[in-house]
Protein backbone atom coordinates (compact mmCIF):
# COMPACT_ATOMS: atom_id res chain seq x y z
CA UNK A 1 0.00 0.00 0.00
CA UNK A 2 1.08 3.59 -0.54
CA UNK A 3 0.29 6.92 1.16
CA UNK A 4 -0.21 9.76 -1.31
CA UNK A 5 -1.09 13.04 0.39
CA UNK A 6 -4.57 12.31 1.84
CA UNK A 7 -5.18 9.05 -0.02
CA UNK A 8 -4.15 5.55 0.98
CA UNK A 9 -3.73 3.59 -2.24
CA UNK A 10 -4.57 -0.02 -1.36
CA UNK A 11 -7.23 -1.03 -3.89
CA UNK A 12 -4.76 -2.08 -6.65
CA UNK A 13 -3.28 -4.63 -4.23
CA UNK A 14 -6.71 -6.05 -3.39
CA UNK A 15 -8.69 -5.76 -6.63
CA UNK A 16 -7.70 -9.14 -8.12
CA UNK A 17 -8.34 -10.84 -4.78
CA UNK A 18 -11.75 -9.20 -4.40
CA UNK A 19 -12.84 -10.17 -7.92
CA UNK A 20 -11.68 -13.75 -7.41
CA UNK A 21 -13.57 -14.00 -4.12
CA UNK A 22 -16.73 -12.74 -5.83
CA UNK A 23 -16.37 -15.45 -8.53
CA UNK A 24 -16.03 -18.08 -5.79
CA UNK A 25 -18.92 -16.56 -3.85
CA UNK A 26 -21.43 -16.65 -6.68
CA UNK A 27 -20.40 -20.27 -7.36
CA UNK A 28 -20.60 -21.56 -3.78
CA UNK A 29 -22.53 -24.60 -4.93
CA UNK A 30 -19.38 -25.66 -6.81
CA UNK A 31 -16.49 -24.65 -4.58
CA UNK A 32 -15.67 -25.06 -0.91
CA UNK A 33 -13.68 -21.95 0.16
CA UNK A 34 -11.78 -23.76 2.92
CA UNK A 35 -10.31 -26.13 0.30
CA UNK A 36 -9.12 -23.40 -2.05
CA UNK A 37 -7.42 -20.99 0.32
CA UNK A 38 -4.16 -21.58 -1.55
CA UNK A 39 -5.68 -20.53 -4.89
CA UNK A 40 -7.30 -17.48 -3.29
CA UNK A 41 -4.00 -16.38 -1.75
CA UNK A 42 -2.14 -17.03 -5.01
CA UNK A 43 -4.51 -14.81 -7.00
CA UNK A 44 -4.19 -12.05 -4.42
CA UNK A 45 -0.39 -12.15 -4.48
CA UNK A 46 -0.26 -12.34 -8.27
CA UNK A 47 -2.61 -9.36 -8.68
CA UNK A 48 -0.57 -7.24 -6.26
CA UNK A 49 2.74 -8.18 -7.90
CA UNK A 50 1.35 -7.50 -11.37
CA UNK A 51 0.38 -3.99 -10.28
CA UNK A 52 3.84 -3.34 -8.81
CA UNK A 53 5.64 -4.62 -11.89
CA UNK A 54 3.51 -2.56 -14.29
CA UNK A 55 3.91 0.47 -12.04
CA UNK A 56 7.72 0.14 -12.10
CA UNK A 57 7.84 -0.56 -15.83
CA UNK A 58 5.73 2.43 -16.88
CA UNK A 59 6.85 4.71 -13.99
CA UNK A 60 3.34 6.11 -13.55
CA UNK A 61 1.75 8.00 -10.67
CA UNK A 62 0.51 5.75 -7.84
CA UNK A 63 -2.96 7.22 -7.67
CA UNK A 64 -3.61 7.56 -11.41
CA UNK A 65 -2.20 4.20 -12.43
CA UNK A 66 -3.94 2.54 -9.49
CA UNK A 67 -7.31 3.84 -10.67
CA UNK A 68 -6.69 2.67 -14.23
CA UNK A 69 -5.45 -0.75 -13.10
CA UNK A 70 -8.35 -1.46 -10.71
CA UNK A 71 -10.99 -0.19 -13.13
CA UNK A 72 -9.72 -2.41 -15.94
CA UNK A 73 -9.47 -5.48 -13.68
CA UNK A 74 -13.12 -5.01 -12.68
CA UNK A 75 -14.16 -4.48 -16.29
CA UNK A 76 -12.08 -7.43 -17.51
CA UNK A 77 -14.09 -9.89 -15.44
CA UNK A 78 -17.49 -8.48 -16.37
CA UNK A 79 -17.09 -9.32 -20.05
CA UNK A 80 -18.61 -12.78 -19.69
CA UNK A 81 -21.79 -11.32 -18.17
CA UNK A 82 -21.93 -8.67 -20.90
CA UNK A 83 -21.53 -11.35 -23.56
CA UNK A 84 -24.36 -13.41 -22.05
CA UNK A 85 -26.61 -10.34 -22.12
CA UNK A 86 -25.82 -9.71 -25.79
CA UNK A 87 -26.38 -13.36 -26.60
CA UNK A 88 -29.85 -13.36 -25.08
CA UNK A 89 -30.93 -10.27 -27.04
CA UNK A 90 -30.11 -11.69 -30.43
CA UNK A 91 -26.36 -12.11 -30.75
CA UNK A 92 -26.90 -15.51 -32.33
CA UNK A 93 -28.29 -13.85 -35.45
CA UNK A 94 -25.49 -11.26 -35.48
CA UNK A 95 -22.56 -13.61 -35.14
CA UNK A 96 -23.76 -16.87 -36.69
CA UNK A 97 -25.33 -20.00 -35.24
CA UNK A 98 -22.52 -22.49 -34.67
CA UNK A 99 -23.73 -23.43 -31.18
CA UNK A 100 -24.16 -21.83 -27.79
CA UNK A 101 -20.57 -22.07 -26.57
CA UNK A 102 -19.02 -20.91 -29.84
CA UNK A 103 -21.54 -18.11 -30.02
CA UNK A 104 -20.65 -16.89 -26.56
CA UNK A 105 -16.94 -16.94 -27.37
CA UNK A 106 -17.57 -14.99 -30.55
CA UNK A 107 -19.58 -12.36 -28.71
CA UNK A 108 -16.89 -12.04 -26.05
CA UNK A 109 -14.25 -11.57 -28.73
CA UNK A 110 -16.19 -8.73 -30.32
CA UNK A 111 -16.91 -7.13 -26.95
CA UNK A 112 -13.22 -7.29 -26.09
CA UNK A 113 -12.17 -5.69 -29.38
CA UNK A 114 -14.96 -3.12 -29.65
CA UNK A 115 -15.55 -2.33 -25.98
CA UNK A 116 -12.70 -3.27 -23.68
CA UNK A 117 -9.83 -1.83 -25.72
CA UNK A 118 -11.57 1.53 -26.42
CA UNK A 119 -12.69 1.75 -22.78
CA UNK A 120 -9.08 1.23 -21.72
CA UNK A 121 -8.08 4.31 -23.70
CA UNK A 122 -11.07 6.25 -22.38
CA UNK A 123 -10.22 5.31 -18.81
CA UNK A 124 -6.66 6.56 -19.18
CA UNK A 125 -7.92 9.79 -20.77
CA UNK A 126 -10.43 10.44 -17.97
CA UNK A 127 -7.94 9.75 -15.20
CA UNK A 128 -5.41 12.13 -16.73
CA UNK A 129 -8.01 14.91 -16.69
CA UNK A 130 -9.16 14.41 -13.09
CA UNK A 131 -8.33 16.98 -10.41
CA UNK A 132 -6.42 15.93 -7.32
CA UNK A 133 -9.57 16.03 -5.23
CA UNK A 134 -11.37 13.80 -7.75
CA UNK A 135 -8.46 11.38 -7.75
CA UNK A 136 -8.54 11.17 -3.96
CA UNK A 137 -12.29 10.59 -3.96
CA UNK A 138 -12.11 7.85 -6.59
CA UNK A 139 -9.23 6.20 -4.74
CA UNK A 140 -11.13 6.16 -1.44
CA UNK A 141 -14.20 4.77 -3.22
CA UNK A 142 -12.25 1.87 -4.76
CA UNK A 143 -10.52 1.22 -1.44
CA UNK A 144 -13.92 0.89 0.23
CA UNK A 145 -15.29 -1.27 -2.61
CA UNK A 146 -12.45 -3.82 -2.62
CA UNK A 147 -12.30 -4.09 1.17
CA UNK A 148 -16.10 -4.29 1.39
CA UNK A 149 -16.28 -7.14 -1.15
CA UNK A 150 -13.63 -9.14 0.68
CA UNK A 151 -15.28 -8.67 4.08
CA UNK A 152 -18.80 -9.35 2.78
CA UNK A 153 -17.91 -12.58 1.02
CA UNK A 154 -15.61 -13.64 3.86
CA UNK A 155 -18.59 -13.56 6.22
CA UNK A 156 -20.68 -15.40 3.61
CA UNK A 157 -18.04 -18.14 3.38
CA UNK A 158 -18.05 -18.77 7.13
CA UNK A 159 -21.85 -18.90 7.22
CA UNK A 160 -21.95 -21.21 4.21
CA UNK A 161 -19.42 -23.65 5.70
CA UNK A 162 -21.55 -23.83 8.85
CA UNK A 163 -24.77 -24.45 6.86
CA UNK A 164 -23.15 -27.24 4.83
CA UNK A 165 -21.73 -28.96 7.91
CA UNK A 166 -25.08 -28.82 9.72
CA UNK A 167 -26.83 -30.34 6.69
CA UNK A 168 -24.15 -33.02 6.22
CA UNK A 169 -23.65 -34.12 9.85
CA UNK A 170 -26.88 -36.16 10.24
CA UNK A 171 -26.31 -37.80 6.84
CA UNK A 172 -22.60 -38.60 7.18
CA UNK A 173 -23.29 -42.24 8.13
CA UNK A 174 -26.80 -42.57 6.71
CA UNK A 175 -25.60 -45.04 4.08
CA UNK A 176 -23.91 -48.38 4.75
CA UNK A 177 -23.46 -51.77 3.11
CA UNK A 178 -24.30 -54.87 5.11
CA UNK A 179 -23.00 -57.77 3.05
CA UNK A 180 -21.49 -61.11 3.96
CA UNK A 181 -17.90 -61.52 2.90
CA UNK A 182 -16.10 -64.87 2.63
CA UNK A 183 -13.61 -65.28 5.45
CA UNK A 184 -10.89 -66.08 2.96
CA UNK A 185 -10.87 -64.66 -0.51
CA UNK A 186 -8.19 -66.38 -2.56
CA UNK A 187 -7.97 -63.50 -4.98
CA UNK A 188 -9.82 -60.24 -5.02
CA UNK A 189 -10.80 -59.16 -8.55
CA UNK A 190 -9.59 -55.77 -9.75
CA UNK A 191 -12.41 -53.26 -9.98
CA UNK A 192 -12.37 -50.33 -12.42
CA UNK A 193 -15.04 -47.66 -12.02
CA UNK A 194 -14.84 -45.16 -14.90
CA UNK A 195 -17.33 -42.32 -15.26
CA UNK A 196 -17.78 -40.91 -18.75
CA UNK A 197 -19.62 -37.84 -17.54
CA UNK A 198 -22.02 -36.38 -20.09
CA UNK A 199 -21.65 -39.26 -22.57
CA UNK A 200 -25.07 -39.81 -24.14
CA UNK A 201 -26.48 -43.14 -25.24
CA UNK A 202 -26.20 -44.38 -28.81
CA UNK A 203 -29.77 -43.47 -29.76
CA UNK A 204 -29.54 -39.98 -28.20
CA UNK A 205 -26.27 -39.25 -30.00
CA UNK A 206 -27.84 -40.27 -33.30
CA UNK A 207 -31.21 -38.59 -32.79
CA UNK A 208 -30.08 -35.30 -31.25
CA UNK A 209 -26.57 -34.81 -32.64
CA UNK A 210 -26.69 -36.86 -35.82
CA UNK A 211 -23.64 -38.86 -34.69
CA UNK A 212 -23.46 -42.62 -35.16
CA UNK A 213 -21.12 -44.31 -32.65
CA UNK A 214 -22.16 -47.88 -33.54
CA UNK A 215 -18.58 -48.73 -34.55
CA UNK A 216 -17.40 -47.76 -31.07
CA UNK A 217 -20.13 -49.85 -29.40
CA UNK A 218 -19.37 -52.86 -31.60
CA UNK A 219 -15.67 -52.60 -30.79
CA UNK A 220 -16.42 -52.62 -27.07
CA UNK A 221 -18.66 -55.67 -27.46
CA UNK A 222 -15.94 -57.53 -29.39
CA UNK A 223 -13.58 -56.78 -26.49
CA UNK A 224 -16.00 -58.49 -24.11
CA UNK A 225 -17.80 -55.47 -22.66
CA UNK A 226 -21.50 -55.71 -21.87
CA UNK A 227 -23.44 -52.68 -23.17
CA UNK A 228 -26.65 -51.88 -21.29
CA UNK A 229 -28.45 -50.28 -24.21
CA UNK A 230 -31.64 -49.49 -22.30
CA UNK A 231 -29.97 -48.06 -19.19
CA UNK A 232 -31.11 -44.82 -17.63
CA UNK A 233 -29.45 -42.42 -15.21
CA UNK A 234 -30.72 -42.61 -11.63
CA UNK A 235 -30.61 -38.81 -11.28
CA UNK A 236 -30.35 -35.80 -13.56
CA UNK A 237 -27.17 -34.22 -12.15
CA UNK A 238 -23.72 -35.80 -11.96
CA UNK A 239 -23.20 -35.17 -8.25
CA UNK A 240 -26.53 -36.70 -7.23
CA UNK A 241 -26.14 -39.64 -9.62
CA UNK A 242 -22.60 -40.46 -8.45
CA UNK A 243 -23.61 -40.05 -4.80
CA UNK A 244 -26.47 -42.51 -5.25
CA UNK A 245 -24.32 -45.02 -7.15
CA UNK A 246 -21.38 -45.01 -4.72
CA UNK A 247 -23.65 -45.33 -1.68
CA UNK A 248 -25.69 -48.12 -3.34
CA UNK A 249 -28.95 -46.42 -2.41
CA UNK A 250 -31.42 -43.80 -3.49
CA UNK A 251 -31.15 -40.43 -1.82
CA UNK A 252 -34.51 -40.44 -0.06
CA UNK A 253 -32.85 -39.35 3.19
CA UNK A 254 -32.10 -35.98 1.65
CA UNK A 255 -35.79 -35.32 1.08
CA UNK A 256 -37.18 -32.96 -1.53
CA UNK A 257 -34.31 -30.50 -1.95
CA UNK A 258 -32.91 -28.46 -4.80
CA UNK A 259 -30.01 -30.76 -5.66
CA UNK A 260 -28.00 -27.95 -7.22
CA UNK A 261 -28.40 -25.38 -4.45
CA UNK A 262 -25.38 -23.82 -2.76
CA UNK A 263 -25.82 -26.07 0.30
CA UNK A 264 -27.26 -29.31 -1.10
CA UNK A 265 -24.69 -29.84 -3.84
CA UNK A 266 -21.71 -29.68 -1.44
CA UNK A 267 -23.54 -32.18 0.77
CA UNK A 268 -23.85 -34.53 -2.23
CA UNK A 269 -20.14 -34.12 -2.93
CA UNK A 270 -19.26 -34.93 0.70
CA UNK A 271 -21.48 -38.03 0.61
CA UNK A 272 -19.87 -39.14 -2.64
CA UNK A 273 -16.34 -38.50 -1.39
CA UNK A 274 -16.84 -40.50 1.82
CA UNK A 275 -19.16 -43.17 0.45
CA UNK A 276 -20.45 -46.54 1.69
CA UNK A 277 -19.09 -48.61 -1.20
CA UNK A 278 -15.48 -47.54 -0.81
CA UNK A 279 -15.66 -47.89 2.98
CA UNK A 280 -16.88 -51.47 2.48
CA UNK A 281 -14.17 -52.31 -0.05
CA UNK A 282 -11.48 -50.90 2.23
CA UNK A 283 -12.78 -53.06 5.08
CA UNK A 284 -12.28 -56.25 3.04
CA UNK A 285 -8.74 -55.31 2.06
CA UNK A 286 -8.94 -53.38 -1.19
CA UNK A 287 -6.48 -50.64 -2.05
CA UNK A 288 -7.99 -47.64 -3.75
CA UNK A 289 -6.40 -45.50 -6.46
CA UNK A 290 -8.25 -42.39 -7.56
CA UNK A 291 -7.73 -40.40 -10.78
CA UNK A 292 -9.27 -36.97 -10.25
CA UNK A 293 -10.89 -34.89 -12.95
CA UNK A 294 -11.02 -31.08 -13.22
CA UNK A 295 -14.18 -30.95 -11.10
CA UNK A 296 -13.27 -29.25 -7.82
CA UNK A 297 -15.98 -31.23 -6.05
CA UNK A 298 -14.42 -34.61 -6.84
CA UNK A 299 -10.73 -33.74 -6.79
CA UNK A 300 -9.93 -35.97 -3.80
CA UNK A 301 -11.40 -38.88 -1.85
CA UNK A 302 -10.49 -39.68 1.77
CA UNK A 303 -10.42 -43.46 1.22
CA UNK A 304 -7.88 -43.26 -1.61
CA UNK A 305 -4.47 -44.79 -0.99
CA UNK A 306 -3.12 -42.68 -3.82
CA UNK A 307 -4.52 -39.81 -5.87
CA UNK A 308 -3.52 -39.08 -9.47
CA UNK A 309 -4.48 -35.66 -10.75
CA UNK A 310 -5.74 -36.17 -14.27
CA UNK A 311 -6.17 -32.48 -15.18
CA UNK A 312 -3.70 -29.62 -14.66
CA UNK A 313 -6.54 -27.13 -14.03
CA UNK A 314 -9.46 -27.64 -11.70
CA UNK A 315 -12.97 -26.25 -12.10
CA UNK A 316 -12.15 -23.20 -10.00
CA UNK A 317 -9.44 -21.98 -12.37
CA UNK A 318 -11.55 -22.87 -15.41
CA UNK A 319 -14.53 -20.93 -14.03
CA UNK A 320 -12.32 -17.95 -13.25
CA UNK A 321 -10.93 -18.02 -16.79
CA UNK A 322 -14.38 -18.43 -18.34
CA UNK A 323 -15.44 -15.15 -16.72
CA UNK A 324 -12.75 -13.34 -18.69
CA UNK A 325 -11.55 -13.05 -22.31
CA UNK A 326 -9.29 -16.04 -21.67
CA UNK A 327 -12.25 -18.23 -22.61
CA UNK A 328 -12.01 -17.36 -26.29
CA UNK A 329 -8.39 -18.55 -26.58
CA UNK A 330 -9.74 -22.05 -27.28
CA UNK A 331 -12.07 -20.49 -29.84
CA UNK A 332 -9.36 -18.56 -31.70
CA UNK A 333 -6.85 -21.40 -32.01
CA UNK A 334 -9.06 -23.54 -34.33
CA UNK A 335 -9.81 -20.46 -36.45
CA UNK A 336 -6.09 -19.93 -36.96
CA UNK A 337 -5.05 -23.56 -37.41
CA UNK A 338 -8.00 -24.93 -39.38
CA UNK A 339 -7.27 -23.06 -42.66
CA UNK A 340 -3.68 -24.30 -42.64
CA UNK A 341 -4.84 -27.87 -42.06
CA UNK A 342 -7.24 -27.66 -45.00
CA UNK A 343 -4.51 -26.21 -47.19
CA UNK A 344 -2.18 -29.03 -46.25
Amino acid sequence: MKFTEKALVIHPFLVALSVFIVVVGVNLNWFQPSKILGEIALVGVFGALLFLVLKLVFRLDWVKFGLVYSSLIFLYFTLADAALAFQYVGSRNMFGSQGTMTNLDTVMLWIFLLLYLPVTGLCIFLVKGMTRAELMGATNLLNALTIGLILFWGVQFFQWEDEVQKAYAPLSRAFSINASVPEKMAQKPDVYFIILDGCASQNVLKKVYGYDDSAFIQTLEKMGFYIAKESRSNYLHTHSSVTSTLNCAYLDELGDRDCDSRVTRPVFVKLASDNALFRFLKQIGYKFYFVSAADAGFDSLPQADRVFHGAPLNDLILTFASNSPLRFVDYLIPLITEPSRKAA
